[in-house]
């Protein structure tokens, strides 16, 4: 493409070459419309949008305005060039002898040539197609500018939700419930986390985020958001909260076997069995432990079980 673009400013050149070349030699002023017609045809041809081969385009009044613009900027280049020739060859002494007919060759020349280095059509086209895309992409850069603005707003105020609900938790609020009723789970379990790290969790609070947490009437709402880990990741440190969960974590697995996926791992009970040892929580991590690896164990004998039947509905025996 570039080279396509300096050879065509290179026939370009002899457009121009040809009223300096003109003037230069000492021609006479009526040499001049010569050129402008030899211009403003080289315009007609390389530059076909400002004069449109279709003749209703023409009853246009912008078409004809810029028409008469291209033919006066022409008109005046022309004289520009062949009063500059003019001026160089009196200043220097010399005018060339050259035949009259040679300057407006050269010009003249410089359309064909032109025209077989650059297709104006092609270029327009592709001109249209690169600004088409261009527009395309400012366009999603602006969509994806507005949509991480919307994300960012939309970010600021669960933020801010969350706050309040840590302030009223500070304050001393402990009905986890009530507040599910008013603020998804998440943001009850992020809340809580909040206080925890701020100023530690409040035997009350615990109490209330162990309850929530295993509370079978809400283990298909809270299932997915890993509400039994989180809450005992929060009160591990805390033998009698450890106790109480592992109970009641014990409770919501026989009554909702799916709540297991979202619950604490055994080896991270093994690991709290064991700092709590000597305590009440010891023998209910212990319990729950046992309970966890025995749906462990029955559902890998259900899964080998129908394995089995798979293979033999695949495989029947002769």
């Amino acid at each position: 493409m570039q080279g396509k673009i300096r050879l065509a400013m290179g026939a370009t050149a002899l457009l121009y070459l040809g009223p300096l070349l003109a003037g230069l030699a000492g021609q006479a002023w009526a040499a001049v419309p010569v050129f402008i017609l030899t211009f403003l045809l080289w315009s007609i041809v390389m530059r076909p949008a400002a004069f449109p081969r279709a003749a209703s385009a023409w009853t246009q009044p912008r078409i004809w305005i810029g028409a008469l613009v291209q033919l006066a900027v022409q008109a005046l280049l022309v004289l520009l060039l062949f009063g500059l020739g003019r001026g160089i060859g009196g200043v220097a002494g010399f005018l060339p002898v050259i035949h009259p007919a040679l300057p407006v060759a050269l010009s003249a020349l410089s359309i064909p040539l032109t025209r077989l280095i650059w297709d104006p059509v092609k270029a327009e086209k592709l001109d249209a197609l690169l600004d088409d895309a261009l527009a395309q992409i400012n366009g999603l850069a602006l969509q994806g500018q507005r949509a991480r603005e919307e994300d960012d707003r939309r970010k600021a105020e669960l933020d801010a939700e969350v706050a309040r609900i840590r302030a009223r938790l500070e304050a001393g609020e402990t009905d986890l419930r009530a507040l599910h009723g008013r603020a998804p789970a998440w943001q009850l379990l992020r809340a809580v986390c909040d206080v925890k790290v701020n100023q530690g969790l409040t035997p009350a609070l615990s109490t209330a985020l162990v309850d929530f947490a295993t509370d079978p009437a809400l283990s298909m709402e809270l299932q997915g958001q890993e509400a039994p880990c989180t809450a005992f990741m929060l009160v591990r440190d805390d033998p009698v909260a450890t106790a109480r969960f592992a109970e009641r974590y014990a409770a919501l697995l026989e009554a909702d076997p799916e709540a297991y996926w979202d619950g604490p791992s055994n080896v991270f009970l093994r690991h709290a069995e064991r700092a709590h040892a000597g305590t009440p929580a010891e023998a209910a991590l212990h319990a729950l432990r046992v309970a966890q690896y025995r749906m462990t164990r029955a559902r890998r004998d259900r899964a080998r079980a129908l394995a089995g039947e798979e293979e033999w509905t695949d495989n029947p025996a002769p």
